[in-house]
């Protein structure tokens, strides 16, 4: 599969799947705000509304943070990081 057939899969994806602009989810899916991974970048929505598009509500992750933000074991331990580098509102 090309380069440019994975770019237009991504972005049909982003506008129908996620309901944002493509260079949205390329900014936000650059890299993985926890460990700075950037060859697979997940969209992962804070507040679990993916109804809810706002940049403000919406991270980067790798697939292991990812799962782990998912995993209620990990959940608080993701979440504080995500805190401490100011990626998310503190309550």
């Amino acid at each position: 599969m090309s380069v440019n057939r994975i770019e237009q899969i991504k972005k049909h994806n982003a506008e129908t799947s996620h309901n944002i602009p493509y260079d949205l989810y390329k900014k936000i899916t650059e890299k993985c705000c926890i460990c700075g991974f950037d060859f697979i970048v997940e969209l992962h929505h804070i507040d679990e509304n993916h109804n809810n598009n706002s940049e403000n509500n919406m991270v980067g992750l790798c697939p292991n943070h990812h799962a782990m933000i998912h995993h209620r074991e990990f959940r608080k331990q993701i979440l504080k990081e995500l805190m401490d580098k100011n990626q998310i509102q503190q309550n």
